[in-house]
């Protein structure tokens, strides 16, 4: 009798106190949404002028700005100084820490990879373990954007050519010298590290100068661009160096994606993330979601290519093309589709 009296407390005291255990508030499923367009142009006065910043999660563009503007871009985090490959800016390593002994050069040939990686930054000899190596580059600072469908006399299209010394690199600042090949117009400019920036951009123009290019760096995902790269023509499957129009991540801040070739676009999924590893490569969505005719001068889009593409939010898209161009047929306007898996 008094085992069954402590049983039936036992049972009553634990369902009592299952009674007052809090209740798990079920978690609302994520709205991510439909099918979201949109169409980006870098076109301006007939040619391709812009560089357009771009957010996925807003589907909004951030920041448009004058590729012309700058020549050079300094890294705030680590010693890295890369080029404007959107001019076609090329540099030569003169292997020569004397300045003003530099008043000509083999012709300039070496750009920044489109991969981004450190170790293909053109560059990169400016540097050592331990600090500069004082070497002095010349700079040829490309070309200006030359009118769409014309092939004019390139040569006031041309920048001119700079020389520059990195003279000191510090946690706080670059410190730099440029001039004319001719030594003419001989300048010193410190180069501050501004950390809500991924880069610090600076101009030959004039006496020279920092300028305003890109947005704070959590503000974007995507740039639209011209950019150098090494480019295949259709006509005669001939490589080459070549200012292509693309798309590149901002993988400074953990922008990542991958090509899909195997799937249709209709078809991906979340689950399809498992049979694929991301990249941060700076070129991983590039320009060959269009194909080039050279023959005909004309492009169309690659109907078996599409992207998953991490954010920095950390959120996936599935995305892909659908024309290169506006409703006038004019070329330049990056027409895509993305959403949020």
């Amino acid at each position: 009798m008094i085992k069954q009296i402590h049983s039936t407390l036992l049972i009553i005291l634990l369902l009592g106190l299952t009674s007052c255990e809090r209740k798990e508030k079920p978690i609302a499923p994520y709205d991510r949404g439909g099918i979201v367009a949109n169409q980006v142009g870098i076109i301006e006065n007939n040619a391709y002028t812009n560089q357009v910043y771009f957010n996925l999660a807003n589907n909004t563009e951030v920041k448009t700005v004058n590729r012309t503007i700058w020549d050079l871009s300094f890294n705030t985090k680590t010693n890295e100084i890369r080029l404007n490959s959107s001019n076609f800016i090329t540099v030569i390593n003169t292997e020569d820490t004397n300045f003003s002994a530099i008043t000509s050069s083999a012709p300039p040939t070496d750009y920044d990879h489109s991969n981004g990686n450190e170790d293909s930054v053109a560059l990169k000899g400016m540097f050592t373990s331990q600090g500069v190596t004082k070497h002095v580059f010349v700079v040829d600072r490309g070309q200006n954007p030359i009118p769409i469908g014309s092939v004019p006399n390139p040569a006031p299209y041309q920048r001119g050519t700079k020389k520059v010394q990195l003279l000191e690199v510090s946690e706080s600042n670059y410190l730099i010298k440029y001039a004319n090949l001719s030594g003419s117009n001989e300048n010193t400019l410190s180069i501050p590290r501004d950390t809500t920036q991924n880069f610090i951009y600076f101009s030959f123009d004039n006496t020279g100068s920092i300028v305003s290019v890109e947005p704070p760096k959590q503000s974007w995902d995507l740039i639209f661009t011209r950019y150098t790269t090494v480019a295949k023509l259709i006509s005669t499957q001939e490589t080459k160096d070549y200012l292509v129009t693309g798309v590149l991540i901002n993988k400074w801040q953990g922008v990542k994606g991958v090509k899909v070739n195997n799937k249709s676009y209709e078809q991906i999924t979340i689950d399809d993330l498992a049979n694929y590893s991301l990249t941060d490569s700076l070129d991983v969505i590039g320009y060959d979601w269009k194909l080039f005719d050279d023959v005909q001068d004309s492009y169309s889009i690659n109907p078996s290519r599409s992207y998953l593409i991490q954010d920095q939010q950390g959120f996936y898209y599935k995305l892909r093309f659908t024309d290169f161009y506006n409703n006038q047929g004019e070329r330049g306007y990056s027409s895509f589709e993305f959403q949020k898996l």
